[in-house]
C-alpha cells in the first residue's frame, strides 16, 4: 500500500461536452464548461489518487474548496485536471488544482479533503434521519 504523503499526484482528461456546460445550468452565455462542473472534476481527481491508497473502511470528504476559474472552455476542447497533495495532516489532506485546456491555463486553486471512517460516517447519517 503506498503511503499518503506530500507529492501524490493524479491527472484525468476529458472533452469538454454540453452536460458540462454553462448552457445545461440554464445560463445565457457559452457554451462553456461551467465552474461548478470544473469544481465536480476537480473533486473527483483527488477521490481517483485517493482510491489505491484508502483501505475499504475509508473515504474521503470534500471540506472546502478555493477556484479561480480564469478562461473559459468551450464544447469540443480537451481539458487536463491535475491535483497535487500540498499538505497531509491526518485527517486533513490539501490539494493544489491546476486545469488547462488544448490552448491555456483555465484553473488554479486549493481543495480540503477529511479521510473518514465510512461506517461512522454512514451511523451519522442514519441518526439525521431518525430525527
Amino acid at each position: 500500500m503506498t503511503e499518503i504523503k506530500p507529492g501524490l499526484n493524479y491527472e484525468i482528461s476529458t472533452l469538454v461536452e454540453k452536460s458540462l456546460c454553462t448552457e445545461h445550468l440554464g445560463s445565457k452565455i457559452g457554451p462553456v464548461l461551467s465552474t461548478p462542473h470544473l469544481c465536480g472534476l476537480f473533486e473527483d481527481t483527488c477521490i481517483m489518487a485517493l482510491s489505491p491508497i484508502l483501505n475499504e473502511e475509508q473515504n474521503s470528504v470534500g471540506m472546502e474548496i478555493s477556484v479561480k476559474h480564469l478562461a473559459p472552455t468551450p464544447i469540443g476542447l480537451n481539458i487536463k485536471v491535475k491535483v497535487e497533495l500540498i499538505k497531509y495532516e491526518h485527517p486533513f489532506l490539501t490539494w493544489k488544482l491546476y486545469a488547462e485546456d488544448n490552448i491555456q491555463k483555465i484553473a488554479e486553486g486549493t481543495h480540503i479533503r477529511a479521510l473518514i471512517n465510512i461506517d461512522k460516517f454512514e451511523s451519522k447519517i442514519a441518526q439525521k434521519k431518525n430525527i
